[in-house]
């Protein structure tokens, strides 16, 4: 009975930390102002959205970035290409709750889907 307990337990503890709780779903527009490999364990691709932009005057300096971790290749790709031609995109993301090695930040936001804004 004692084994049954702590093997339980053990499962709760593995299942709760296994990145399986999803407790938001999402959608920002802005500019990626960085992308990067972060992480010295497990590689992730660690992004930065801001309201407006940085650029051309039409940005505000004081707004708090939005942090999120892409895992998709493609979805990737279209964030490079948003960034690098300074596009506005709009990002659908999701929180998940108890990741382990998936992300380096601390909001645990990752996209699900960007599309790049006209």
């Amino acid at each position: 009975m004692k084994k049954i307990f702590i093997s339980m337990l053990l499962f709760l503890g593995v299942f709760s930390l296994s990145g399986c709780w999803i407790t938001q779903h999402g959608v920002r527009e802005g500019n990626i102002f960085k992308l990067a490999d972060e992480g010295v364990i497990c590689q992730t691709h660690e992004g930065e959205l801001i309201k407006g932009g940085m650029s051309g005057g039409s940005g505000s300096f004081g707004v708090e970035p939005f942090n999120f971790t892409i895992e998709d290749p493609k979805v990737l790709a279209l964030a490079q290409q948003a960034m690098t031609e300074d596009k506005e995109v709009r990002i659908y993301y999701h929180h998940e709750v108890g990741t382990l090695c998936r992300t380096e930040t601390v909001d645990n936001m990752f996209v699900d889907k960007i599309e790049i804004l006209k």
